[in-house]
């Protein structure tokens, strides 16, 4: 196949500006009506078509970032007519998108063309966002398909290019090369973000490993070392603490550790190391579990019936933009005030970053009643903000794990091998020495590296 055959007509932009006679009380209280904030939406290519890189056919890879920078350019030159303002353009991304977005960092032709980012429970650094090991990829991904010719790859079912199956499991492994790249540092402030659960009751370690072969294999020796000391301790703290009650959930709870909130929490020190001193960068942690929790409702129960709690990946969007359940809350405002007080203050913190490159500025008026910091460069802890039905500072301590100040011993052992991993995995005697006794994840000033007393041990089974 030597020449480029077809065309891609993918590249959409939607924009949302607040009507100039003020809001109608049927709309629902999204961010850009509410508080006169501009939103533009966007497609952009994705998997193969957007990112596949191959050296044999010239193909350069990152064509979905390509259509991200174009975009930019778009609104940096075209805003202007729909009131908006080029000078204060933030970069916002959840998931994926946030995995998206934060490559923007790496890249110089995107300088300039925003002010402010905001990642949400996404990152660069994890595993579904970045390939270490490309060279072959495309090659693989083909062959897995069973495709020998131009007419096999345009007759083939869409859907086999999205099935997860072991022999698939390159079908996310597209990312993009820019990270080989220098780095590029931007003067932008940044907001990180994470949710208490993510994909914790969702996630199997087993589907972990199969949607994600270069995780962790193919990591820097120090990186791989940081990792591990965080993982020893997470384990550690999530057995101790009783979140887990055999060794299943140990598991479901590493892949989401490993996956999700690592990555998150690694790019946030990453960040304030090699940004300039005085970029600042904001994290977030959204604990609160509502009813305006859309991911959970939508996807979760629905779809896969399953009886999630906690706030998970994706509920935070709730809050952020159109709850929910908008047409019952605004019928039933008192039945539903403890959730509009989190969104109000969602909405609230978003667009003073938006505007100013600060979630609680104080030269203006707040109802937040907290001035939230920027991650210290100095501190061996990362400060947060903890969102639930009130708003609170924390920290994790250096070692990214969000171990728990408490005082805890438990044993425990089961065996998975009808989980498919064909491993019994025991988990004994798992003591946590540091004192203080706060329940759930919080500010531990007493305990400094991974916690002492976890011994781990596995046998393979026949």
């Amino acid at each position: 196949m030597d020449a480029v055959i077809g065309s891609e007509d993918c590249l959409f932009a939607n924009i949302y500006a607040p009507l100039p006679f003020g809001l109608s009380t049927a709309a629902a209280p999204n961010l850009h009506p509410v508080l006169g904030i501009l939103v533009v939406t966007f497609n952009y290519r994705l998997s193969m078509i957007g990112f596949l890189k191959s050296e044999e056919y010239n193909i350069r890879g990152n064509f979905g970032l390509k259509d991200q920078t174009m975009l930019l350019r778009w609104v940096n030159q075209y805003i202007r007519h729909f009131n908006g303002d080029p000078d204060r353009v933030t970069l916002v991304g959840h998931s994926s998108g946030a995995g998206a977005v934060t490559h923007h960092l790496y890249i110089p032709q995107s300088k300039h063309l925003f002010h402010r980012m905001i990642a949400l429970s996404g990152s660069p650094l994890a595993p579904w966002s970045l390939l270490y090991n490309h060279d072959h990829c495309p090659d693989n991904y083909v062959n897995n398909l069973n495709i020998t010719s131009e007419e096999d790859f345009f007759t083939k079912d869409f859907r086999e290019f999205f099935i997860h199956n072991r022999e698939n499991k390159y079908s996310f492994q597209f990312a993009s090369s820019v990270l080989r790249e220098r780095f590029t540092k931007f003067k932008v402030p940044i907001l990180l973000s994470e949710t208490r659960k993510e994909f914790e009751t969702l996630t199997k370690f087993v589907d972990a490993l199969r949607f994600f072969p270069n995780f962790p294999h193919d990591w820097a020796e120090s990186r791989l070392s940081s990792f591990n000391s965080a993982l020893e301790a997470f384990t550690a703290s999530t057995v101790a603490a009783g979140q887990a009650n055999n060794s299943s959930e140990v598991l479901q709870q590493i892949a989401n550790f490993a996956n999700l909130v690592y990555p998150v929490r690694r790019f946030a020190k990453d960040l304030i190391r090699v940004l300039d001193p005085a970029t600042p960068v904001y994290y977030q942690r959204f604990e609160y579990d509502g009813r305006f929790g859309q991911a959970k409702h939508d996807y979760y129960r629905y779809f896969l019936h399953h009886s999630a709690y906690g706030a998970m990946h994706g509920d935070e969007l709730g809050y952020i933009f159109s709850p929910y359940i908008v047409d019952k809350a605004f019928a039933e405002p008192e039945e539903y005030r403890e959730e509009w007080t989190v969104h109000w203050r969602m909405v609230e913190l978003v667009a003073n970053f938006a505007r100013y490159g600060n979630p609680t500025p104080t030269h203006i008026t707040s109802n937040l009643n907290i001035t939230w910091p920027a991650v210290n460069r100095d501190s061996s802890h990362l400060t947060y903000l903890n969102i639930d039905k009130t708003l609170e500072l924390r920290s994790f301590e250096d070692n990214l794990s969000g171990t728990v100040r408490r005082t805890a011993s438990v044993r425990c052992e089961s065996d998975d091998t009808q989980a498919g991993l064909g491993r019994r995995m025991v988990v004994c005697d798992v003591t946590l020495a540091s004192p203080g006794g706060v329940p759930g994840f919080g500010y531990h000033p007493g305990l400094h590296g991974p916690p002492e007393g976890l011994h781990c041990g596995s046998e393979s089974v026949n």
